[in-house]
């Protein structure tokens, strides 16, 4: 059966995506600029899909969206694109894309899996020993989440509208003056009227996608958030305090870092298109999308002999053909 994928109102969708071979995404002020940078220009004209939060390792991003999905697979395919662009052209990359392969997307079912997975995301560097606590990282929209009580549900953040054909090459051996002067180029371009680019996070965006959270205030979903952030640090402390002594000496990377690489895992989908902490509404959850499988499966045979077509409202099917039926749906689970 074809892959299919849904595109429905009120829903909360975790999406990620690894490198093929290059560590690009560096904890380095350059590195974290251009991709700010590259993240608001995807933004441009889907600025009704919400970015409720996002953490970068060096071989890959996590996002957690949601708002209007019909521009969701158009945003992730854009920043991909614009992240292929730009690395390509900083270290001469000669490969066709800088991913592993299409993102990965799953459907957080309810307000836990929701704050679990962010907890998880927001966790990732710490257990790969690239920082000594979850708020000293500087590639990720933690701050954002510290920022929602003082300054509002909206956090943007001004950055340099990137011109990818004028970046240089980054030498291997660059030092890490000639690293500031990168940088220079960068805040220099940002004073231009057309230099700036802004990046807007709304981190307790997904609190209306379920109505046990419609009401509640931000204090206390952050809260749960930061709970639930000290719990999972304690179930994974062992496996924390190995990376962080192993790579205590690399936690601030100098720009030439940007030049190394590794040997990838073969891709494969980590578990149903589903998540879901409690495993009974799991169950449920799959025994309503099998059917609405099923349902996709025979709208897609009838297509095939009559030529006429009628995808159930909010099925998405990537590789298509055809792709023309998308319409957006009403939650079904």
């Amino acid at each position: 059966m074809r892959d299919i994928k849904v595109r429905t109102e009120n829903t909360v969708y975790w999406v990620a995506n690894r490198t093929a071979a290059n560590l690009v995404f560096i904890e380095h002020e350059y590195v974290i600029e251009l991709v700010y940078s590259l993240l608001g220009k995807a933004q441009e004209g889907r600025r009704d899909l919400e970015v409720c939060g996002f953490s970068f390792v060096p071989n890959g991003y996590e996002m957690i969206l949601t708002g209007n999905s019909e521009n969701l697979s158009e945003f992730m395919m854009v920043f991909n694109r614009l992240c292929t662009m730009t690395f390509k052209r900083l270290l001469r990359i000669p490969y066709r894309s800088i991913w592993l392969d299409r993102f990965e997307e799953k459907v957080l079912a309810d307000f836990p899996s929701v704050i679990h997975k962010i907890a998880s995301m927001y966790l990732e560097p710490l257990k790969q020993g690239l920082c000594t606590a979850v708020h000293r990282y500087g590639f990720n929209s933690y701050k954002y989440l510290q920022q929602v009580l003082s300054l509002g549900e909206e956090i943007e953040s001004e950055h340099t509208d990137v011109v990818i054909r004028k970046l240089n090459q980054i030498p291997e051996n660059i030092s890490e003056e000639e690293a500031k002067h990168f940088l220079k180029v960068l805040e220099k371009r940002r004073t231009d009227k057309k230099g700036k680019v802004k990046l807007a996070v709304r981190p307790l965006a997904w609190k209306h996608c379920f109505k046990e959270t419609q009401n509640s205030s931000d204090s206390h979903l952050i809260s749960l958030l930061k709970k639930e952030i000290k719990t999972l640090q304690k179930e994974n402390e062992v496996q924390i305090e190995q990376a962080v002594r192993v790579n205590k000496h690399n936690m601030k990377p100098r720009l030439s870092s940007i030049h190394k690489t590794y040997v990838a895992p073969k891709w494969k989908r980590k578990g149903p298109y589903f998540y879901c902490i409690d495993k009974e509404s799991e169950k449920r959850i799959l025994k309503s999308y099998a059917d609405y499988r099923k349902e996709c499966a025979f709208a897609y045979e009838l297509w095939k002999k009559t030529g006429f077509l009628c995808y159930p409202p909010g099925a998405f099917i990537p590789t298509g053909p055809p792709k023309e039926s998308f319409s957006l749906g009403k939650p079904f689970w």
